[in-house]
Parts: structure tokens; C-alpha cells; sequence
């Protein structure tokens, strides 16, 4: 699955890369970065998502609400 997700990022990176030659910034060797950059952004999402399914599993009746922080007003 990784290898296919991996597959399909090159993919989509290629097409970017090659439909902005002109005006992007990068490199080829840039390019080499990409597999790392989505490892490293879907472990991160995996691990944000397992961190939010424990805290609504442990406390189920936490409504998740924000509220606005004391600015000193």
C-alpha cells in the first residue's frame, strides 16, 4: 500500500514539477526529497488521528468545544 501511495505521490509531483518548470524553484535532485516528505506527513497523520481516537474513547462526553483564550482585556 505504501508502495502504491509512494507511486502515485511521484506521479503527482512529476506533473507539478513538469507544468511549472518555468516558474518553480526546484530541482531535480528536489525531487528525491519526496518520498521522506510522505512518510514523514503520514506518520504524522497516523499519529494524530490514533492520539484523537484514544482521547475520545477515554472521555467519550468531551464535546471538543474551543474557547477563546484571555487576550488581557
Amino acid at each position: 500500500m505504501l508502495l502504491i501511495l509512494i507511486g502515485i505521490s511521484f506521479l503527482q509531483f512529476g506533473i507539478g514539477f513538469w507544468g511549472s518548470k518555468e516558474r518553480a524553484y526546484l530541482d531535480f535532485k528536489d525531487l528525491l526529497l519526496i518520498p521522506i516528505y510522505i512518510v514523514y506527513y503520514w506518520m504524522i497523520n497516523l499519529i494524530s488521528c490514533i492520539t484523537a481516537l484514544i482521547s475520545f474513547f477515554l472521555d467519550p462526553k468531551q464535546d471538543g468545544t474551543w474557547s477563546s483564550p484571555d487576550r488581557g482585556l
